[in-house]
């Protein structure tokens, strides 16, 4: 049973962050132009890479959302969401601790809201699940039983 369990687990968590990571990248794909200027407010990166990390960026969420969830390019998928999840949660804390107040752009322009300590824990668990699924998936790689 743990091991049905665990299996059954690591499905949810999956489809989950795989989900995120899709919904979130087809929400900025109409307007990179929006989520560019989003990017921006981090003060994070050099204004001449913006537009292309605006338009870039949607794209990599949905790619890799898609292959962590169809298992296609799996590793690789798992290795891209923890780098992206590292990215947008160093993002975030930046943001917060230089009291920035912006919206967050994790889901695009309409509707987003205000950078909190709330954005910041959820995105860390998100963070320490893909980091999860990336040490489960080392272990079936490397350990055999």
């Amino acid at each position: 049973m743990k091991g049905r369990g665990w299996q059954w687990l690591t499905r949810v968590v999956r489809w989950s962050l795989s989900g995120v990571l899709i919904y979130a990248g087809v929400s900025k794909i109409p307007d990179p132009r929006g989520f560019s200027h989003a990017i921006a407010n981090y003060r994070l990166l050099p204004e001449l890479i913006i537009p292309w990390v605006g338009w870039l960026l949607p794209w990599v969420e949905v790619v890799v959302g898609f292959s962590v969830l169809t298992r296609i390019f799996y590793r690789g998928g798992l290795v891209w969401m923890g780098i992206l999840f590292t990215g947008f949660l160093v993002a975030l804390l930046w943001a917060y601790l230089h009291g920035l107040d912006i919206e967050c752009g994790c889901f695009g322009t309409s509707g987003s809201s205000q950078i909190n300590l709330l954005h910041i824990q959820l995105v860390a668990l998100a963070w320490l699940f893909s980091l999860g699924l990336l040490w489960q998936q080392w272990r079936v790689d490397h350990v055999s039983a």
